[in-house]
């Protein structure tokens, strides 16, 4: 895919997920404001910030800085696509803390098992998918770099699969919430003769879907990384050195 290319729908992208986000404020204040914290309404905002807006820059940090030609160290750019998912971690963690506080909120009925949902449930596997992803990208590229090159190869594959497919999980369990939120308000809403936020959360859908397509189409693309890069200097100079074996026993042969 042409650089051009990439780059606008990386642009698309951040408009997007700045329509996701502002969307979903105004679904917030819908449905109690944000005055209290922590509060439920909180849930849904930190979640979509963290756990999809900066986790989606955070997994093309390579992409981003290749595109854009700039010149930064091999450390650089493993720091920075580690400190994104950080940041996005840090919202992540205190908006699924928020999830337990009825504070603000008026929309579930007592008794109502929401832990065990199919959201919370995806929701939670994301998180750990999320927790590994970090733990394997941190001490294989990081410190203490376990292995050689080939085998960072390797693992750096696998990685770049599962953080994508954390990824996935974590729109679908946002999704997904969204879809319970929606359905729980329109139910209020009939009985109380209250405006509806299921248009907006149509629009919030919308956007995710879409912000998800984009980064996902930005990440499949080829991209030459530091143990790439790695692994090819290592393989030039074994090749280099049984080309001197292979040149030294014909010689001998002679």
């Amino acid at each position: 895919m042409a650089r051009g290319i990439v780059l606008a729908i990386g642009c698309v992208a951040e408009f997007l997920g700045l329509c996701a986000i502002i969307t979903i404020v105004v679904v917030g204040n819908k449905i109690g404001g944000f005055a209290a914290f922590p509060s439920f309404n909180y849930h849904p905002l930190l979640m979509t910030l963290g756990f999809v807006f900066i986790f989606g820059h955070g997994i093309l940090t390579f992409q981003i800085i290749s595109n854009l030609k700039l010149h930064v160290s091999r450390l650089v750019e493993k720091l920075i696509h580690f400190g994104t998912l950080s940041m996005g971690c840090v919202f992540m963690f205190i908006g699924w803390s928020c999830a337990d506080s009825m504070d603000g909120t008026t929309l579930f009925p007592h008794g109502l098992d929401y832990e065990g949902s199919p959201h919370s449930c995806i929701g939670l596997a994301a998180i750990i998918f999320f927790g590994l992803q970090g733990l394997v990208g941190f001490t294989f590229f990081l410190f203490p770099k376990f292995g050689s090159a080939l085998l960072r190869l390797k693992v750096v594959k696998i990685h770049r699969l599962f953080g994508l497919f954390s990824f996935l999980m974590a729109v679908v369990a946002t999704l997904m919430g969204a879809t319970e939120l929606a359905m729980l308000q329109s139910l209020q809403s009939a009985s109380e003769s209250t405006p509806s936020i299921t248009p907006l959360v149509v629009v919030f859908v919308s956007c995710i879907l879409m912000f998800a397509f984009s980064v996902i189409s930005i990440q499949i693309q080829p991209v030459m990384t530091a143990e790439d890069k790695d692994y090819s200097q290592t393989r030039t100079v074994q090749e280099e050195m049984s080309e001197m074996v292979h040149d030294l026993n014909n010689t001998t042969s002679e």
